[in-house]
């Protein structure tokens, strides 16, 4: 499906009636080579907290200095150029969350806010 702004709120409007899709919805996102996502509503909120743990599994994974890691960095580093990820399979995109920038409306707002 093409991507566009509309397409991205509505990928992640869906995993509220289908919240087994969740995960589906994320992917799509970081497919679709977003590179801030601002997450708006009340806390506790599940997807902030999804992309937060997701980039923090890849970070532990691809830092270190054995050859399995060196593999996964240079995986990392593909799925950040649209052109290569387009060859990599579709769940390689996983691989660019820790260079999504994430932003929390409300925290943002409150840090701010006019004196």
């Amino acid at each position: 499906r093409a991507y566009d702004g509309r397409a991205a709120r509505d990928t992640l409007r869906d995993w509220v009636d289908c919240p087994q899709r969740l995960w589906d919805a994320v992917c799509d996102v970081l497919a679709g080579g977003v590179q801030q996502v601002i997450h708006v509503g009340p806390e506790p909120n599940v997807i902030p907290a999804t992309f937060q743990r997701l980039s923090d599994n890849i970070r532990q994974q691809i830092n270190g200095n054995s050859w399995e890691k060196f593999g996964l960095r240079a995986m990392a580093g593909l799925a950040e150029r649209p052109w290569l990820a387009s060859l990599l399979p579709s769940r390689a995109a996983l691989l660019r969350a820790p260079e999504v920038k994430q932003l929390v409306l409300e925290d943002w707002l409150l840090e701010n806010a006019p004196s």
